[in-house]
């Protein structure tokens, strides 16, 4: 058990972390890259100042959050799942909603991809 924890901290050194803006612009290749089929549609229904003002501004809330998460991951040790963060704040409860939450939103994200593959 010593062993693997030493090599999994020896390859956790040699990974280049991303700086600010490579963090941001990977958040935002994300929303572009999963949001392909659609979003052209969007910016035409919503408008052409509105869409790209949204889009900027749920990347910078969800970089926020992002980084909330991280830091009370490393608070945790920083090998905390997030309901095992769930717990440590809120208890059994938090765990199981979280878990809920998880997957439920796995699981229409993916019916809500497939539904824009169909169309």
């Amino acid at each position: 058990m010593t062993k693997r924890r030493v090599a999994k901290e020896e390859e956790a050194k040699q990974v280049k972390l991303l700086g600010p803006l490579a963090t941001c612009f990977t958040i935002f290749k994300g929303f572009a890259a999963t949001s392909v089929l659609y979003v052209p549609k969007d910016f035409f229904n919503g408008g052409y100042i509105f869409a790209p003002a949204m889009l900027v501004f749920s990347l910078l809330v969800t970089l926020y959050c992002s980084k909330l998460l991280l830091e009370v991951n490393d608070r945790l040790g920083g090998s905390a799942s997030f309901p095992e963060m769930a717990f440590k704040a809120y208890g059994k409860w938090g765990k199981i909603c979280t878990e809920i939450a998880i997957a439920t939103s796995q699981f229409f994200f993916c019916t809500a991809y497939v539904y824009f593959i169909a169309s």
